[in-house]
């Protein structure tokens, strides 16, 4: 879904996120469709999962919500990683990520691409605190 988001709307997700965060637990929200609606609680996980969202919008990105079981283009999960997806192929014919063959579509685990990520960030994070340790052990002003 490709889409921009004005100022006023990063400003309204952003007021949103903010109310969310002091009002997790019991909140009611009211929906009006052509002047008729009623009170809807929320329970605490979709508050939570809303509140995210509204945090994502308020920073001008997209969001999407899958379903766990859910499977990925090469594309998708190209977008995902924040890679090519050339590189989301060479991954699968590395072994790094796996898939499953719709004809000739590749179908990726959304649950093996969050993984993956998970895994790049990691290991993305111990080599930064190595470089940083490094460079304030050589006095480079880190």
């Amino acid at each position: 879904m490709g889409f921009e988001l004005t100022a006023r709307e990063r400003k309204a997700a952003s007021e949103a996120a903010r109310l969310l965060a002091r009002g997790s637990t019991g909140l009611r929200l009211e929906a009006r469709i052509k002047g008729k609606g009623a009170p809807v609680a929320l329970p605490a996980r979709a508050v939570a999962v809303l509140r995210s969202a509204l945090e994502i919008m308020a920073q001008g990105r997209k969001v999407s919500i899958h379903a766990p079981e859910s499977e990925l283009t090469t594309q998708q999960a190209a977008e995902l990683l924040g890679v090519s997806r050339p590189h989301v192929i060479k991954l699968i014919k590395s072994g790094a990520l796996a898939c499953r063959m719709t004809g000739a579509h590749r179908r990726i685990a959304l649950a093996d691409v969050t993984r993956l990520k998970r895994t790049q960030e990691k290991s993305r994070r111990r080599v930064l605190g190595r470089l940083t340790a490094e460079a304030q052990e050589l006095d480079q002003g880190y």
